[in-house]
Order: C-alpha cells, then sequence, then structure tokens
C-alpha cells in the first residue's frame, strides 16, 4: 500500500491511497521532469513560504 500526496500547480492537492503496482503506473503518465528531486524541493520551498506568509497575517490592515 502507497500513500501520496499530489500537489499541482495551482497548490490545490489531492492524497491517494493505492496498491503500489497502481501507484507505478500512475507515476508513468507525467513526464519524468514532473517528479524530479528539484521540482519535488521547489514546491516544498514555495509551500512552505506559504505558509509562512499565512502565518504572519494579513498585508493589508482590515477596514
Amino acid at each position: 500500500m502507497v500513500d501520496a500526496l499530489i500537489v499541482f500547480s495551482d497548490y490545490s492537492s489531492i492524497v491517494l491511497q493505492s496498491e503500489s503496482d497502481q501507484f507505478e503506473k500512475l507515476c508513468a503518465l507525467p513526464p519524468p521532469d514532473v517528479l524530479s528531486d528539484e521540482v519535488q524541493a521547489q514546491t516544498v520551498e514555495e509551500i512552505d513560504r506559504i505558509r509562512r506568509m499565512a502565518a504572519d497575517g494579513p498585508r493589508v490592515p482590515n477596514r
């Protein structure tokens, strides 16, 4: 059994749970560079930045 979090370019996400052979088939669909370590690291960095911005609170005072 494989659990996976998939994050899309608009930062929406889905969580999948599937058998490993089915997961391998799913991973074969997108171009290989989409699953590269570099893209994964960039995505993690961008999500962390969004979390930090959310934790900082609103940028413009509420009126």
